[in-house]
C-alpha cells in the first residue's frame, strides 16, 4: 500500500513541476539538439531562475556548460544533479 501511495506522490509531484515547464524546457531541447548551446543554456538557466530544481534540469545545463568549455560550470551543474 505504501508503494502506491508513493506512486502516487511521485506522479503528482513531476506534474505539478514539469506541467508548467514545457514551453521553456522544449526549447531548451530544441536548441541544444540544434546545437545551440547557448541558447540552451539560457533557457534551463530560466528555469533555475524561476525556481524550478530537478536532477535531470542540473544535467542538462552542464551538458550545455561541457559543450561550451565551460568546464568549471559544467561540474558544479553535474554535482547538483
Amino acid at each position: 500500500m505504501r508503494k502506491v501511495g508513493l506512486l502516487a506522490w511521485t506522479f503528482f509531484w513531476v506534474n505539478l513541476v514539469f506541467g508548467s515547464l514545457p514551453d521553456e524546457w522544449n526549447r531548451a531541447e530544441k536548441a541544444y539538439a540544434a546545437g545551440r548551446f547557448e541558447e540552451a543554456a539560457t533557457s534551463f538557466e530560466s528555469l533555475l531562475a524561476q525556481g524550478y530544481r530537478s536532477a535531470e534540469l542540473f544535467y542538462n545545463l552542464g551538458n550545455c556548460y561541457a559543450r561550451l568549455e565551460r568546464d568549471g560550470k559544467a561540474v558544479l551543474a553535474y554535482e547538483r544533479a
